[in-house]
C-alpha cells in the first residue's frame, strides 16, 4: 500500500478515534454490568426474586 495523503489520513484517524471510543464506551457497559451482577449488594436485583420492572 501507498503512503496515505490529504483527505484520507484525516479519515484514517477520524475512524482511529471513534473506533477508540466505541470500545471504550462498550468495555466501560460490560464492566458496570459485571459490577452490577457480582456486587453482593445488588445481585438480587438481577436474580429471580428482583422486581420485572426497573424504574430509574
Amino acid at each position: 500500500m501507498g503512503k496515505v495523503e490529504g483527505g484520507m489520513k484525516c479519515v484514517k484517524y477520524l475512524l482511529f478515534v471513534f473506533n477508540f471510543i466505541f470500545w471504550l464506551m462498550g468495555s466501560l457497559v460490560l464492566a458496570v454490568g459485571l459490577w452490577l451482577r457480582l456486587d453482593p449488594n445488588t445481585v438480587s436485583l438481577l436474580g429471580e426474586g428482583g422486581p420485572e420492572t426497573f424504574f430509574i
